[in-house]
């Protein structure tokens, strides 16, 4: 059975708090899919949510502060990966 590229996980890893709502160190947990859509699940703060976006890029444009937080791969790539920004 060919089930195709899986998902790969990453986690977003935020350097500096600005607003000092969710801290530093990983503060989410993430899921990319072949389809380019990832998902963004909170794991940090008083409030925890999941949310969907249409990319990865994303992702970094909104919760990137400007190079506060990156993006760290859990999963390592296979060669059916294409992640867009």
């Amino acid at each position: 059975m060919n089930l195709g590229p899986a998902p790969r996980r990453f986690a977003l890893q935020r350097h500096r708090d600005r607003s000092g709502v969710s801290g530093v160190g990983v503060v989410a947990f993430g899921t990319w899919y072949p389809s380019g859509e990832a998902t963004l699940a909170w794991c940090s703060g008083a409030v925890r949510s999941v949310t969907v976006f249409a990319s990865v890029g994303d992702i970094e444009r909104i919760h990137g502060h400007g190079g506060d937080s990156e993006i760290v791969w859990l999963d390592p790539p296979t060669p059916d990966d294409h992640v867009t920004s």
